[in-house]
């Protein structure tokens, strides 16, 4: 029988200009300058600049200014995908065409035998 747990463990390594990417990334498609966001989280231009670079750390209290101010989650901040579907299209994508058909498949099938299972309890 299938177990559901609620504990879903992900390790993460902190990456300084991925998340740098990711906050310019978001600021720009927001069209706000770099001084817009630093008067929005109480920070120089300056800071927010050396951020978007990847020259400094992102503190606990910045992530939380930021994802306010720029209305998105940390996760989002900090490029997590936390959706099954969003890791398994980025997966896929760097497989071949026939690569990513077996996959899908294997998926089919597996997905195919769960609801098989369901319906016989």
């Amino acid at each position: 029988m299938l177990e559901k747990t609620d504990r879903i463990e992900v390790e993460m390594k902190y990456d300084k200009l991925a998340v740098g990417d990711n906050l310019k990334e978001i600021r720009t498609k927001l069209n706000i300058s770099a001084g817009e966001a630093g008067d929005m989280v109480e920070c120089s231009e300056s800071h927010i600049r050396q951020l978007e670079r990847g020259c400094r750390n992102l503190t606990v209290n910045m992530l939380c200014k930021f994802a306010e101010a720029y209305d998105t989650d940390a996760n989002t901040i900090l490029g997590i995908k936390h959706r099954a579907k969003d890791r398994l299209e980025d997966n896929l994508s760097k497989l071949s065409f026939d690569e990513q058909e077996k996959c899908l498949r294997l998926y089919a099938d597996m997905v195919e035998t769960m609801v098989r299972m369901k319906e016989a309890i």
